[in-house]
Formats: structure tokens, C-alpha cells, sequence
């Protein structure tokens, strides 16, 4: 999450930098044109910034259900799709496995988030006692669970 505000932040300031040096002789509507795009610009990144962080923490919650044990909560985010696929006796089977064959859950660290057809997928890299794994959570345009992959 730090990495993403770093780079919406690093973007903001490069824009600014831009906006300083720009010395050519435009007309005064120019500027006005380019101010109103970069500010638009800039709020479409806060709001993608903002669904981004949304959504991320929806996946490291998820993790943090089946951490807990609460199975049936973790699936409440699940689209009509994965519901029907992945019960929650089924998630908490795939879970005791991780379990079984990785040692305790130590933690999460968030990896990435990247749009794939669509899908907002989440990639998040899960720690355990004697080996790490890859979760891959994607979210559908409603903020649903659409698909969950270990790697």
C-alpha cells in the first residue's frame, strides 16, 4: 500500500515539475486546457488509488478469515461463480492443507494489484512457518471474490 501512495506521489510531483518548466509562449487558454487535464488526471489516479486500496484490503481480510477460521465469512464476498464452486467446507479443507503441508500462517505482505480482463486480481504473498505461497485474489467489477489461486 506505501508503494502505491509512493508512486501516486512521486507522479503528482513529476507533473508539477513539468508544469514549472514548461517556458514556451502559449496562449492563456493553453495553460488553463492543460491545468484541467492534469487536475483531472490526478483525480481519476486518486480514485483508482482509492478502489485500488479498497480492494487490497478486501483481499488481505479474506486472508485474514481463513486465517481465522471463519470460512463462512470469507465466502459472504464470493460472486454467484465462486460460491457455488468453493463452499466454505471446502475453503476450510484447501486452508488445513496450507496448514498441514506449510506450517502456521506467520503473515501476509500485499505484493501487487493488476487489471486483468476486467478483473482487479491481488496478489499477496503468504507466510508460513516453512515455506511462503502466492495468494491471487481477484475481485469482478462489483467488488466480488471471482477467483482465489495459491501458488
Amino acid at each position: 500500500m506505501k508503494k502505491i501512495q509512493s508512486i501516486v506521489g512521486v507522479m503528482i510531483a513529476g507533473l508539477i515539475l513539468l508544469a514549472g518548466c514548461n517556458q514556451s509562449e502559449e496562449s492563456e487558454e493553453e495553460p488553463l486546457k492543460q491545468n484541467q487535464e492534469e487536475q483531472e488526471g490526478e483525480e481519476q489516479s486518486a480514485t483508482e488509488s482509492n478502489e485500488n486500496n479498497q480492494i487490497i484490503g478486501m483481499a488481505e481480510t479474506f486472508i485474514d478469515q481463513l486465517n481465522e477460521g471463519k470460512f463462512d465469512e470469507a465466502t459472504a464476498n464470493f460472486d454467484e461463480t465462486m460460491a457455488e464452486q468453493l463452499t466454505a467446507d471446502k475453503l476450510e479443507g484447501i486452508w488445513n492443507d496450507l496448514h498441514n503441508q506449510l506450517g502456521d500462517f506467520i503473515d501476509q505482505e500485499f505484493h501487487t494489484i493488476e487489471e486483468v480482463d476486467g478483473y482487479q486480481v491481488v496478489l499477496i504473498a503468504g507466510i508460513f512457518n516453512d515455506d511462503d505461497v502466492t495468494f491471487q485474489v481477484t475481485f469482478n467489477e462489483n467488488q466480488q471474490i471471482a477467483g482465489f489461486y495459491i501458488q
